[in-house]
C-alpha cells in the first residue's frame, strides 16, 4: 500500500523528463495522473480533471509556481487540496514563499523515487504522519519584503556611497570586490544550479527507476548505483555553489573555544591519513570565550585541516594551535608542505581559484573567508615556498583570529 491509490494527481513542470519520471512512479503507485507543463495548461485542465493533489515545481515558463497556487487557491472547491511544491532551491525564502502562496508543503529536487510516493501520500487528509504545515516563521516574511527591493540598485548605492568615502576607500576596495562577486553569483547561481539540478533530478531518478527493475529482474544495480552516486557528487557541488552565493545567517553564540577544540580534533582524528602520525595539537589550559557560529567554525577548521593533509601528501607535518595573543584568540593551522607562491598567495581567497589544479573546486577558501567575515572573525595566510637550496624552507600557516569575550569582574556593580 502506498497510500495513493486511486487518487487524481496533477503535476505540474516544464521539463519533459521529470513531468515522465513523475508519472511513471506515480502510476505504479497505482494514482490517476494528468500532467501539464505550464501553468496555463494546469489550469485547463483543472476545468475537466478534479486533483486529490497538485504537485508543481515553482518556476515555470508562463507562471511562477507560487503564482500557480494562488490561482488555485482562490477557487472555492480546490481550497482545502494539498498543493505540494517541488524546487531546486533549498532555502528558507523558497520555503516561505510555497507557504505564503498557499502550498501544502515543499520538497526538494532531485526527487528521489523510493521515498516521493511516502512522502507525497502523507499531504493527504487522513493519512497516517498527515499534519497541517507551519506557519511561515516571522523571519522567512521578513526575508519576503526584503526580496521587494532591488538588488541592482542596492549594490549601485552601496557602491556611490563607498566612492563618496574617499578615506575609506583604500580599506573597503577588497570588501567591495568581494560583495560585488558574492552579488552576482547569487543572481548567477540560482538559475545555473536551477537548471543544473532540473536534468541531475531526472537522471537521478531515471538511474533509481532503472536500479529497480534490474533488482526485479535478478541483475547487477551496479552501473545504476554509479550514476546516481556521481550525481549526488555533483548535487554536493551544486549545494556548495548556492552555499556560497546565498551564505546562512550566522547562529551567535558564546562558547570556550579551548574546551570545543581538543573535541573537535577527537572528532575529526579518524579521518586523518592512516600513514600520518599527527601532532599534538597545542592548546592552552584555560578557558578562551569567544562568540560566533559554531558550526561555522568547524567548516572553516575542516577545510583548513583537509588542506593541510593535501599539501603534504609527499611528507610533512600538520600542527593546530591555539593561543591568546592581544585580546584574541588564535587559532593556526600550518603544514610542512611545499608552500605557496607569492602571486598565487594574493589570490587564496578569491572564488574559482585553486593551487590544487583539477582536484579543486575552488570554493573551499572563499568559503572560509566568507564565513569569518560574518562572524567578525579574521582569517589570514602566511606561507613560504619550498626552495632545493633551503633545507627546511616550504610551509603554508592559515590563522583565524576571534575577538575574546570580556567575562564581568566578580563583584562588579551594575546599575
Amino acid at each position: 500500500m502506498t497510500g495513493l491509490e486511486g487518487k487524481r494527481i496533477l503535476c505540474v513542470d516544464d521539463e519533459p523528463a521529470n513531468l515522465q519520471l513523475l508519472e511513471r512512479v506515480f502510476r505504479r503507485a497505482q494514482a490517476d495522473v494528468r500532467t501539464a507543463a505550464d501553468a496555463g495548461a494546469a489550469l485547463d485542465l483543472l476545468g475537466q480533471f478534479e486533483p486529490d493533489i497538485v504537485v508543481t515545481d515553482l518556476r515555470l515558463p508562463d507562471l511562477q509556481g507560487k503564482d500557480l497556487a494562488l490561482r488555485i487557491r482562490a477557487s472555492r472547491q480546490m481550497q482545502n487540496v494539498p498543493i505540494v511544491a517541488i524546487t531546486a532551491y533549498d532555502d528558507p525564502v523558497a520555503r516561505a514563499e510555497a507557504l505564503a502562496a498557499g502550498c501544502s508543503g515543499y520538497l526538494t529536487k532531485p526527487i528521489d523515487v523510493r521515498t516521493i510516493t511516502a512522502q507525497l501520500a502523507s499531504f493527504l487528509p487522513g493519512q497516517p504522519g498527515a499534519s497541517p504545515p507551519p506557519p511561515p516563521t516571522s523571519e522567512e516574511v521578513q526575508s519576503l519584503r526584503r526580496m521587494g527591493g532591488d538588488l541592482v540598485d542596492r549594490l549601485y548605492a552601496n557602491i556611490s556611497e563607498l566612492r563618496a568615502k574617499n578615506a575609506e576607500l583604500s580599506a573597503l576596495q577588497d570588501r567591495l570586490v568581494e560583495a560585488r562577486t558574492r552579488s552576482a553569483l547569487g543572481e548567477m547561481a540560482a538559475g545555473i544550479v536551477h537548471e543544473f539540478r532540473n536534468p541531475l533530478s531526472s537522471i537521478s531518478g531515471l538511474a533509481g527507476v532503472v536500479a529497480q527493475d534490474l533488482a526485479i529482474a535478478g541483475r547487477d544495480t551496479k552501473f545504476a548505483d554509479l550514476i546516481r552516486d556521481q550525481v549526488s557528487r555533483l548535487e554536493r557541488l551544486c549545494t556548495q555553489l548556492l552555499g556560497f552565493a546565498r551564505p546562512e545567517t550566522p547562529r551567535t553564540e558564546q562558547f570556550d573555544i579551548t574546551d570545543w577544540l581538543g573535541r573537535e580534533i577527537e572528532r575529526l582524528r579518524p579521518g586523518f591519513p592512516a600513514r600520518w602520525t599527527p601532532q599534538s595539537p597545542v592548546i592552552p589550559g584555560k578557558m578562551l570565550l569567544v562568540q560566533g557560529d559554531v558550526h561555522h567554525l568547524a567548516q572553516i577548521v575542516l577545510n583548513l585541516v583537509r588542506n593541510a593533509f593535501d599539501a603534504v601528501e609527499d611528507g610533512g607535518d600538520v600542527l593546530i594551535a591555539l593561543e591568546a595573543v592581544d585580546g584574541t584568540a588564535r587559532l593556526t593551522v600550518q603544514d610542512t608542505g611545499c608552500g605557496i607562491e607569492p602571486d598565487s598567495r594574493e589570490k587564496l581567497f578569491q572564488p574559482f581559484f585553486s593551487t590544487k589544479g583539477g582536484n579543486g573546486t575552488g570554493l573551499g577558501l572563499a568559503v572560509c573567508k566568507q564565513l569569518a567575515d560574518r562572524n567578525n572573525w579574521e582569517l589570514s595566510a602566511e606561507s613560504e615556498p619550498r626552495r632545493l637550496d633551503r633545507p627546511g624552507s616550504g610551509w603554508t600557516r592559515f590563522t583565524l583570529s576571534l575577538p575574546l569575550v570580556q567575562l564581568p569582574r566578580q563583584g562588579a556593580r551594575h546599575e
